[in-house]
């Protein structure tokens, strides 16, 4: 069961809103001013997972990424080549029927 409770303007004025940053925003700061890093990753399984988990916060930020892999983990540079883009976006799914009008 879930807990919850209202409270005031007040009070979430006093709130302090949040400003965490993620190890993968500093690594993502290195890359796109043009540094090439490499990413640590201890089991080779997760090697994907950390992959799609870059690739998903670099195109939020409107970069694309090229990746290597290497023994220990990626090295990860940004990929000037082919821009990120989010066009890509809502085109998923089926097609849609079209229709044929006879006149």
């Amino acid at each position: 069961m879930v807990d919850y409770r209202e409270i005031s303007p007040e009070d979430w004025q006093k709130l302090e809103a949040s400003t965490r940053r993620s190890p993968w925003d500093e690594l993502l700061d290195a890359v796109s001013a043009g540094k090439i890093m490499q990413v640590a990753i201890a089991d080779s399984k997760k090697q994907r997972g950390t992959r799609m988990a870059l690739s998903r916060r670099a195109k939020q930020r409107g970069i694309a990424l090229e990746y290597r892999p290497t023994e220990t983990g990626l090295a990860v540079r940004q990929n000037t080549d082919t821009p990120a883009s989010n066009s890509g976006q809502g085109k998923r799914g089926r097609k849609r029927k079209t229709t044929l009008t006879e006149e």
